[in-house]
């Protein structure tokens, strides 16, 4: 009576180490079908046309920033130069008054009048590069505004892609009535005790279309759904 009662135990956790196994093989299997649906979905959206115009803008509008970013510090450089000869400019005046007479400063203000017509062209060249130089300031943050703009969008419409995929899972349909006979007869077996390639051979079916039969034997229809074709 007791070794028939280890007999029987040691048949129950041999069936059940026999039902681990498969439970891993199947584990292992969904993880590598999940990978790979999700590395294909993102081949998909990296192809497709919104994903690469959005690329392409980011970029051209990410080099025209960098270059209007060298032209303000060229007009920074060009500006420090014109405030250094214009102080140059007054120092040479006050010591022009500070050493003559009335009369030889008026005699060398005439003489170097060229000087002071120079002085008032870069005092507006000074201006002009002062305008400029906010211009292309203003210019500079409306690509920085762009360019948040973009990435804000591609962002979106990554997460509405990953939605719209996830959709098209939605609504499976239950099991036919050769469906559920074919998971009867693959519950039969298991129940039997065949292993593994032996149902698959009796039935025809894949491995990935076996371990699909057992998470339904196990999890049953309603939880489901339906499996497609064996």
């Amino acid at each position: 009576m007791a070794e028939n009662t280890l007999r029987k135990k040691q048949g129950i956790i041999k069936q059940q180490e026999k039902q681990i196994k498969q439970y891993e093989e199947l584990l292992m299997a969904m993880s590598k079908e999940n990978r790979e649906i999700r590395e294909r979905e993102d081949l998909l959206f990296h192809d497709s046309p919104d994903f690469i115009e959005m690329t392409e803008r980011i970029k051209w509008f990410s080099s025209l920033n960098s270059f209007n970013e060298k032209a303000l510090a060229e007009e920074r450089s060009r500006r420090l130069i014109f405030d250094e000869e214009t102080r140059q400019v007054y120092i040479d005046n006050k010591r022009l008054i500070e050493e003559k007479t009335n009369d030889e400063y008026f005699i060398g203000i005439t003489e170097y009048q060229h000087g002071a017509e120079d002085w008032m062209q870069m005092k507006k060249d000074m201006l002009r590069l002062q305008g400029k130089i906010a211009q292309l300031k203003e210019t500079l943050e409306s690509r920085e505004n762009k360019i948040q703009e973009l990435q804000k969008e591609l962002s979106i419409c990554q997460k509405n892609f990953g939605r719209i995929h996830n959709a098209r899972g939605a609504g499976r349909k239950k099991m036919n009535k050769e469906m559920r006979d074919r998971l009867a007869l693959f519950d039969k077996l298991l129940g039997e005790g065949h292993p593994m390639s032996e149902i698959m051979g009796k039935m025809g079916i894949s491995k990935a279309t076996y371990f699909r039969y057992l998470k339904i034997s196990r999890q049953g229809e309603e939880n489901l759904g339906g499996i497609g074709s064996p």
